[in-house]
């Protein structure tokens, strides 16, 4: 079963890569040939889409594929909790989008022309959003509530390195200071090892885990995403100044 884990997570993970990222690549292209001279923000001006979709969101959904598909024999069972927190998950999501389009001051871009319109990117985004947000959420569930044993810790670095990247890819698209850089990246970084604490935590106490090794592993992945956004932000500065 486990070989067939590691070929579900491969192709889970190229579909949400192709899907996502490499569909909305092709339909702003497109949107680029039509409108060559918007001053609407495009794919490439969000970290979070450029980078999050292409990298981050394959990886965490290929691994927590590739976790679930690992412990489970036939026949496949989802939780119980799992079942509830993808519901949960779908109508949120449905809720957030429709806000972008019912609110009068959503941030114009190009997949949201103008405010209460989606254009064919803006509604493809949408329900692959609902999509990604109910299907990451049912398997974060199986992964911290259903696991069978612990996880190994190349697939735990995976997992809360992908988590940690995205959160700090869409941080900085919607929340980052450029005049207080260290003090915004601080708070970024408390919020998500906060969450990745509570959900290892979760996760050991699912297990009746006592060991407190595991808890580095979220401290390990988040230091080195930051690492990795203060080398971007210091690079993109560089970029801008040398302009």
């Amino acid at each position: 079963m486990k070989n067939n884990a590691f070929l579900l997570g491969f192709i889970s993970a190229g579909a949400v890569f192709i899907l996502g990222f490499g569909v909305m690549f092709l339909l702003y292209q497109s949107w680029n040939i039509h409108n060559p001279n918007s001053e609407l923000n495009g794919l490439f001006d969000y970290t979070a889409s450029a980078y999050g979709d292409s990298i981050c969101l394959p990886l965490l959904l290929g691994a927590l594929v590739y976790s679930f598909f690992e412990k489970n024999s036939h026949p496949i069972v989802i939780g119980k909790i799992s079942i509830v927190i993808a519901v949960v998950s779908f109508l949120s999501s449905c809720i957030i989008q429709a806000s972008w389009l019912i609110n009068d001051h959503t941030p114009l871009n190009w997949s949201l022309p103008k405010q209460h319109h989606f254009n064919i990117a803006g509604w493809y985004h949408a329900f692959f959003f609902v999509a990604m947000v109910t299907l990451l959420m049912m398997f974060l569930s199986e992964y911290i509530l259903y696991s069978k044993r612990m996880p190994g810790y190349v697939l735990d670095i995976i997992v809360f390195f992908a988590f940690s990247l995205f959160f700090y890819f869409h941080y900085l698209d919607d929340y980052f200071t450029p005049d207080k850089p260290m003090s915004s990246l601080a708070i970024a970084f408390i919020i998500c090892i906060s969450l990745q604490l509570i959900i290892k935590g979760l996760q050991l106490f699912a297990l009746r885990e006592k060991s407190i090794m595991q808890l580095i592993t979220p401290l390990f992945c988040n230091v080195l995403s930051l690492i990795i956004i203060i080398l971007m932000i210091a690079f993109t500065t560089r970029i801008k100044s040398n302009l």
